[in-house]
């Protein structure tokens, strides 16, 4: 017999590896790989957007979803005279008027910039289909939200 003592680190001579050969010859199993297709990220974001957030407020600090909080740091920079966030401002403000024109054309007259000095006339067809349009859905004001 040899020398050679078995132990912990110290295999037997017979079971140890030859030269050149790996101790695990396929390598670790690959991490199943995340699709990074379009809609995944795309579900992601909406998903990371909704996650909730600190913001301060002038009522002091509280939780709001992401995306909220992105739309309060935007509006806020617009505010302050920040060139880069009232464009995006402008944008977003522009867009929402957009989306909403798309769901339906009357309301372009409700929500016309200001300088197109658009307002419900009833002597024009466009005002007449207005207001029978707000008459026909019967909006009523909203109530605000204070405590009673």
């Amino acid at each position: 017999m040899s020398d050679y003592k078995i132990g912990r680190g110290r295999p037997p001579k017979e079971k140890q590896f030859l030269p050149g050969q790996s101790g695990n010859p396929r390598g670790r199993p690959r991490k199943a790989p995340r699709a990074a297709v379009p809609s995944q990220l795309l579900e992601d974001f909406r998903m990371i957007s909704q996650m909730p957030v600190p913001i301060r407020t002038a009522d002091g600090s509280k939780m709001v979803p992401g995306v909220l909080a992105v739309m309060y740091g935007i509006l806020k920079g617009a505010v302050e005279g920040k060139p880069t966030a009232l464009r995006m401002y402008m944008k977003f403000l522009e867009l929402s008027y957009q989306d909403n024109v798309d769901r339906d054309p009357i309301l372009y007259l409700l929500d016309a910039p200001r300088n197109d000095r658009l307002r419900p006339d009833t002597s024009t067809k466009e005002g007449a289909e207005l207001i029978k349009y707000l008459a026909d859905r019967s909006l009523k004001p909203r109530r605000s939200r204070s405590a009673s």
